[in-house]
């Protein structure tokens, strides 16, 4: 049965997705953490959690936790992947996601619908990752660590910030669907960094994935819609936005780079094939470097 009490959720760290507030709330309270039934007590049914990896909290729910109307943090903006998808998405949908600013404020069939088209489900990696050394800082600034939105992104293989790889949890996303991992339970032998210094030939153009990524997360919802997206992408670079570039090397299409994101991305995800949606986020990303160095910069230019 859902829960009546009010739930005081704990104060968001920077990139933290709702999934890992969640789970720190869990710690907190000291309740959750051995039961499957959580979605059950917190929603009243068995809503998957692992949505909210990508999805921010719906606002009923936030709503009925704090008691009133009004919560301080912009979850939808600051803690979920929508800033990220409405740049890939048609004017209609972005509009509807541009609303969700401070949750999730859609209908159940326009969620599904939005979800479906974004391919949420499909573009999953099949593990949860995370950066050792930003685990190490979060464990020194803040006595725990937490799940990041940016790890958990299709192309994603590279922390911006440490410029090393990223490291598999070894938790499955399909364990998350109705318990609460909390990072810092999961987390508890963080590899030597040398490790992951793998010298990998495309260690620079990961990386700028990487950062391009986050950048969208941070700045998606000011930036235009897809089709406004193309449209300033033919008026600067003087040619059409190529949104079919990243191939597996078996096509023949692509370049080695293309390659082996694309294959990266495959073995990350635990799919045998690169879908529609995936393809487009990473060729756009893709293209755009390619073209202009970051996405940062095409925008700016």
């Amino acid at each position: 049965m859902v829960t009546d009490r009010k739930i005081r959720l704990p104060e968001p760290y920077p990139d933290e997705n709702c999934y890992s507030i969640l789970c720190r709330y869990a710690v907190r309270s000291g309740w959750l953490l051995s039961s499957n039934q959580a979605s059950v007590i917190l929603y009243g049914n068995t809503m998957p959690l692992s949505g909210l990896l990508y999805k921010p909290f719906r606002t009923e729910d936030l709503k009925r936790w704090n008691g009133n109307g009004e919560w301080a943090v912009s979850y939808g903006k600051d803690h979920s992947c929508l800033p990220y998808f409405t740049v890939f998405s048609d004017p209609d949908d972005a509009g509807l996601l541009r609303q969700c600013q401070d949750g999730m404020s859609l209908t159940p069939g326009l969620t599904k619908r939005i979800s479906r088209k974004c391919s949420l489900t499909q573009l999953r990696k099949k593990h949860l990752w995370y950066c050792p050394l930003c685990a190490r800082e979060d464990f020194l600034t803040y006595g725990e660590t937490y799940w990041r939105r940016l790890h958990q992104m299709p192309g994603v293989s590279y922390c911006p910030q440490h410029r090393i790889r990223l490291s598999e949890s070894g938790l499955p996303v399909s364990e998350t669907h109705y318990q609460l991992f909390p990072a810092s339970y999961v987390l508890l032998h963080i590899p030597d960094t040398g490790v992951v210094h793998s010298g990998n030939i495309f260690e620079r153009e990961f990386i700028q994935a990487a950062e391009d990524t986050k950048w969208l997360l941070e700045n998606g919802f000011d930036l235009p819609d897809n089709a406004g997206l193309r449209a300033e992408f033919l008026e600067k670079a003087g040619k059409k936005l190529d949104e079919h570039t990243v191939y597996p090397a078996e096509t023949g299409k692509a370049t080695k780079f293309e390659q082996y994101l694309a294959a990266r991305y495959l073995k990350e995800s635990g799919r045998k094939n690169l879908g529609f949606m995936e393809q487009k986020y990473l060729s756009t990303i893709v293209s755009v470097d390619r073209n202009f160095g970051s996405f940062e910069d095409f925008w700016q230019n």
